[in-house]
């Protein structure tokens, strides 16, 4: 998922207002996610898939829970990442949501209304950076 040998990256606080939206089904990629953003000073949420991610961003919508950015996975079960980023259009109270796409499928991704696609195995240093634009 991540190269770490070719990046270094310091523990920073304070990275954003809102936690970082991690939706990810393979739970390994999830995990480490979670780690390297919370060891770099981030509030982490994670979803499974897109439809409980769908769920998750409209319980919190209107909090100061409500994450700032997304990363999302394409290739997903229930509901895959293609599916959601339309129902996220769709909702005006989601639509300005920004999405940084981690895939292996980034050459198929969307980029109307997506802040960053990211290929995976992705460098930290690169998730790292667009996180970074995503939240200021």
């Amino acid at each position: 998922m991540f190269a770490l040998g070719d990046s270094q990256y310091t523990q920073q606080t304070g990275m954003s207002d809102g936690p970082v939206l991690i939706t990810e089904d393979d739970p390994e990629i999830r995990e480490a996610l979670e780690l390297l953003l919370a060891d770099v000073g981030f509030r982490v949420l994670t979803a499974e898939n897109g439809r409980q991610a769908l769920n998750l961003l409209r319980q919190l919508r209107g909090t100061p829970d409500f994450p700032t950015v997304m990363l999302l996975d394409l290739m997903m079960p229930t509901m895959n990442g293609w599916e959601l980023l339309v129902e996220l259009r769709a909702d005006p109270g989601l639509a300005a949501l920004r999405v940084v796409i981690v895939s292996a499928f980034a050459d198929q991704a969307p980029t109307e209304g997506v802040h960053a696609v990211l290929k995976k195995p992705v460098q930290v240093s690169q998730l790292l950076g667009a996180l970074q634009s995503a939240t200021h």
